[in-house]
């Protein structure tokens, strides 16, 4: 995955099919975290938490290569059932997922230790899927390599349009005219292949408003 040393919290998948995934996830060192403490003390383990979370991407990535990208937006239930562990201990995490609809995917986590017992569990896990040029991906995995994740507009922006002499575009430069007390001048454009699509952005608003 793309994230940095601090939340590189899953060491090896073992697993993954149809309804989920199964992984290996470490803790990772907190004595750095803050300038003040080198022993900051949590109510939980939230990077182990999102390494958890990580497992999501993995297995969208592997069961569909043409949608990358997923984030977490919402959690039903996190249970925890020990305090936050060492640094350096490993665990198991079971993710059962499912994909309810194209925008969305739904999981539930179990991370377990060695010695069977769960750490956490998170239910009702929602992540949003959504779709993302793979230059943009790749820059994500590698960004000391000069990547451009944009891509040019198909036309310049103008700041006039063919529109701007349209009946209802005039009125509506008029009536900002009249109400700021001075000459109305198009600000910007969209460079849309449909006239009034490309109207100055402000003067569509006031069209719209106007009928």
């Amino acid at each position: 995955m793309f994230h940095g040393p601090r939340l590189q919290g899953v060491t090896r998948i073992d697993g993954y099919g149809e309804q989920g995934i199964v992984a290996e996830l470490v803790t990772i060192p907190v004595h750095d975290y803050f300038s003040g403490t080198s022993a900051p003390r949590f109510q939980l383990d939230a990077a182990i938490l999102d390494a958890a979370g990580q497992l999501a991407g993995f297995w969208l990535r592997e069961r569909n290569p043409g949608v990358p990208n997923c984030f977490p937006f919402r959690v039903k239930r996190l249970s925890l059932y020990a305090p936050p562990p060492a640094p350096g201990q490993r665990y198991s995490c079971h993710g059962a997922i499912t994909l309810p609809s194209p925008t969305v995917l739904e999981a539930r986590w179990d991370v377990i230790g060695a010695d069977g017992r769960l750490l956490l569990r998170a239910e009702g896990w929602d992540d949003r899927v959504f779709s993302g040029d793979e230059r943009f991906f790749g820059f994500r995995l590698d960004r000391a390599t000069p990547a451009c994740p944009s891509r040019p507009w198909p036309a310049r922006c103008r700041r006039s349009c063919a529109c701007a002499s349209s009946s209802r575009c005039r009125k509506a430069r008029s009536t900002r005219a009249a109400r700021s007390g001075s000459a109305c001048s198009p600000t910007w454009c969209w460079a849309a292949p449909n006239a009034h699509a490309s109207m100055p952005c402000r003067s569509r608003v006031r069209a719209a408003r106007s009928g």
